[in-house]
């Protein structure tokens, strides 16, 4: 008992009196010594509670202390335990990484998560990165830019609480080069349909890679040449077109370049 009397009195940050640490632990709790003939009940009135209906001063002190049992069936060990100096707060400590995630070509949205952290934080920051440079707002948000192609892009998520603040860094996510529009799959007219005067022709296919993403336009043609102001992606077909085979050039731009492709050609009928 008297070690555990011992760190009751060094959490409460009191000495011996007498040689006794029960003595200084009663003088804590304003028990006056002079006059007191037993130290237990007269703690046990100083924290509120009744030695004259107690069957147990230790306990009923640990209980009018805030304790509500014992540790190691122990009531000793649980006034310990109450007097415990609690860790001090700390700062929040990153437990797993923030996750970058998004698609990879210019203009696409990447979105970081927060991370897992002890600490309780109250609220979070965020500072991309394009390798040891900075880019980006503070928001959990970043849309690529050309500059970023091919390049390490890294999320900073600050967590802070009442004591601190604490940085963690995401994963590194590396955009696409920058690329030319290239055509993985060329516009196709269905070749097996009647096309007459009055139908609306359109096609499929027609998909491309680049980066940053091509902005694709249409051109339609009849016999080869320019049929004007047909630039959408499907056309109305009209009497000029009868008798003649009508096709489209898809053309794909971005930063990088352009290309086109040509469909294959269908006759018009009456």
């Amino acid at each position: 008992m008297s070690d555990t009397l011992k760190k009751i009195a060094d959490n409460l940050g009191v000495s011996t009196i007498n040689g006794s640490y029960l003595s200084g632990i009663a003088d804590y709790y304003g028990v006056n010594l002079a006059t007191s003939d037993d130290l237990m009940a007269d703690i046990l009135t100083e924290v509120g509670g009744d030695p004259a209906t107690s069957t147990d001063y230790l306990q009923d002190i640990v209980i009018e202390l805030g304790g509500t049992v014992t540790i190691n069936g122990n009531w000793m060990e649980a006034w310990e335990a109450i007097t415990a100096v609690p860790p001090a707060p700390s700062a929040p400590v990153n437990t797993v990484a923030p996750d970058v995630t998004g698609n990879p070509s210019v203009g696409d949205l990447l979105t970081t998560t927060n991370g897992t952290w002890s600490g309780t934080p109250t609220s979070y920051s965020y500072q991309w990165k394009r390798g040891a440079t900075n880019i980006g707002t503070n928001a959990n948000t970043y849309t690529l830019v050309s500059a970023d192609a091919g390049l390490n892009i890294t999320c900073v998520v600050t967590a802070t609480n009442a004591t601190g603040s604490t940085n963690a860094t995401s994963n590194v996510f590396v955009p696409s080069a920058l690329s030319a529009p290239e055509n993985l799959s060329p516009p196709a007219i269905d070749g097996i349909t009647t096309w007459t005067v009055g139908m609306t022709i359109g096609f499929t296919g027609n998909e491309w890679s680049g980066n940053p993403v091509p902005t694709l336009t249409y051109q339609w043609l009849r016999n080869g040449g320019n049929i004007e102001g047909a630039t959408d992606d499907t056309y109305d077909l009209i009497g000029d077109d009868e008798g003649y085979v009508v096709s489209v050039k898809c053309t794909a731009t971005n930063s990088q370049g352009s290309a086109f492709v040509i469909s294959n050609e269908v006759y018009i009928s009456s």
